[in-house]
């Protein structure tokens, strides 16, 4: 289901693999990640099925496979969010680390609802 709306809602469309040697190799390994942009070769993204297997997750971790960012590390985003650094983690600062403007391309304009923005709450993001 989550594969089909992705479908619906982007130009970007999933086949399945017939020996294509550019391909995302969706695994259940440990947590939920892709590598981002297109790198040549096999592309690993992970689902783990304890905890990942949810709408919004398939489509986040698919976009991260073509090589978009998290909404809140645009170069632009203090004009859009505020982060309250108090609550994250020492060693988590780094996730809310805005990128360097050549770094991150703003095709669109920030939105809270983008599915590569994080809830309001990041914990468990």
């Amino acid at each position: 289901m989550a594969m089909k709306s992705f479908h619906t809602r982007t130009c970007i469309h999933c086949v399945p693999w017939s020996g294509q040697s550019d391909y995302i190799d969706i695994q259940r390994e440990t947590g939920r990640w892709s590598l981002r942009g297109r790198n040549g070769g096999k592309h690993e993204l992970s689902l783990d099925v304890y905890g990942c297997i949810y709408h919004g997750i398939i489509p986040h971790q698919l976009l991260h496979a073509r090589g978009f960012y998290h909404e809140h590390n645009r170069s632009d985003r203090d004009q859009y969010v505020k982060i309250n650094w108090e609550y994250i983690p020492q060693g988590d600062k780094f996730i809310a680390t805005p990128h360097k403007t050549d770094t991150h391309t703003h095709t669109h304009t920030h939105t809270h609802t983008h599915t590569q923005q994080y809830k309001k709450e990041i914990e468990g993001e």
